[in-house]
Order: C-alpha cells, then structure tokens, then sequence
C-alpha cells in the first residue's frame, strides 16, 4: 500500500524530468525550424514565422512547464494526503488523476519530438513509450486494489468469513 504510494511518486518525479529533456529538445526543435539570417526578416513578415514559432513555444516549453506544475504539486500533495483510510484514499486517488492530466499531456508533447529527425526523433520515441509505461504503472497501482485500505480488506474478510483474526 505505502509501497505503491511510493512508487507513484517516484515514476512522478522521473517524469518531470523526462520533461525537462523535452523542453530542452523544444530548443533544438527552434533551432531546426530558424532560417538563415537573411531571410529571417522576410521569415517573420510572412507569418509564417509567428505560426511556426509560436506552435513550437506552446507545445514545447508552455505546455511542459504547465504540466509539471500539475505533476508535482498533485503528486506531492496526494502523497502528504495518504492515509490508510476510505477518505484518504479516495482523496489520494482524485488527487493522482489530475497529476495522471499533466502526465498525458507530457505524453502528447513528447510527440512533438518525432518532428526533430534523426536522432531527436529516437529519442522521441524513447520518451514517449517511458512515458506511456510510467502511466501505465501510475494508473494501475492508484485505481486498482493495490492502493486499499487495511480495514475495508479486514471487513471484507469478515464478511466472508477469512478473517484470521477470530
């Protein structure tokens, strides 16, 4: 129970810096997309290069900072917030799906990375299938019975009758 609690954290944390790495790689992604200097004034005139720009910095250093906000807060707060009570656990799991929300998000950006070619876009793929299996991971631990309360087992045990403790 802890155990799992523990561990949501941590793939939380590894994911804010996956995050990171993304954000950095959105640099890069500036980088492939900026003219030569010549035509940069007629670049930018256009609009082209206001769209292009401005997609790049949305989806690759606004939305990931969002996200990692969203990330470690909730993740932070839910892991404060755990208890082995129905309450605590019920606020633990509301609290680890809107972390979950800034992990998809992070999941969709890591896309973006396929855009980059060679190896930007290796490496893209990496995160993005990371990504996906801390998800996975997260999502599988917080709403399955692996995050339970000791009581509701040991009424459960009682109600069928396995209940060591008689």
């Amino acid at each position: 129970m802890k155990k799992q609690v523990n561990k949501n954290f941590v793939l939380s944390l590894t994911l804010i810096a996956v995050s990171v790495v993304v954000s950095l790689m959105g640099l890069k992604l500036l980088d492939f997309f900026n003219p030569g200097e010549k035509e940069f004034l007629f670049y930018i005139l256009t609009g082209l290069g206001f769209v292009v720009w401005g997609v790049v910095i949305i989806f690759m250093l606004i939305i990931p900072v969002i996200s990692v906000g969203l990330i470690f807060i909730f993740s932070l707060i839910a892991r404060i917030v755990y208890k082995d009570t129905p309450k605590r656990i019920l606020a633990y799991r509301i609290l680890m799906g809107f972390s979950f929300v800034g992990q998809i998000s992070m999941f969709f950006v890591s896309w973006m990375l396929l855009l980059c070619g060679g190896w930007g876009s290796i490496v893209g793929l990496l995160i993005s299938v990371y990504i996906f299996w801390a998800i996975f991971q997260g999502i599988r631990g917080t709403y399955t019975q692996r995050v339970t309360s000791n009581k509701e087992n040991n009424r459960e045990d009682i109600n069928n009758g396995t209940n060591d403790n008689k």
